[in-house]
């Protein structure tokens, strides 16, 4: 059972991060319905761990871990991105799934290199070398 400010903390905090953790999910799976279900297990997942997410002060820490959390069930169902009609579903589809992650936390969610290194679980270098590999293969007009 949740105390009174951690109740608060989910709510005001924790609650405030599922649309850029959506964002993400739906990056990498380009399912609606997946990504929803990923949220929802994310956030039944921080909830769990809410004694260690209070300490987090930083907005950016706690929507990294969030994010981890959510890519963490993703790789674990082995998520594929569907080849959809939309704009965003073309415009990611040649990526890898790490590239896809890379580009989405750094571009989409708006974690640093750091953060998304730890998302990851690899170092600042790997993520600036997979976001550059990445930008090179996205389309240059894209939204145009």
């Amino acid at each position: 059972k949740l105390s009174e400010d951690e109740l608060f903390f989910y709510e005001d905090k924790v609650c405030g991060e599922a649309d850029a953790v959506y964002r993400f999910c739906f990056g990498i799976c380009g399912d609606q319905k997946q990504a929803y279900e990923t949220v929802k297990l994310t956030y039944k997942k921080s909830a769990e761990t809410i004694k260690r997410l209070v300490n987090i002060a930083e907005t950016e820490a706690l929507r990294a871990e969030l994010v981890k959390i959510s890519f963490e069930m993703l790789v674990a169902k082995k998520a594929k991105s569907k080849s959809g009609s939309s704009p965003f579903a073309k415009y990611l589809g040649a990526l890898s799934t790490e590239q896809k992650a890379v580009v989405l936390a750094k571009d989409v969610v708006g974690l640093s290199a750091k953060q998304v290194g730890y998302v990851l679980g690899q170092d600042e270098l790997f993520v600036r070398r997979e976001l550059a590999a990445a930008r090179k293969q996205l389309p240059k007009n894209f939204g145009k």
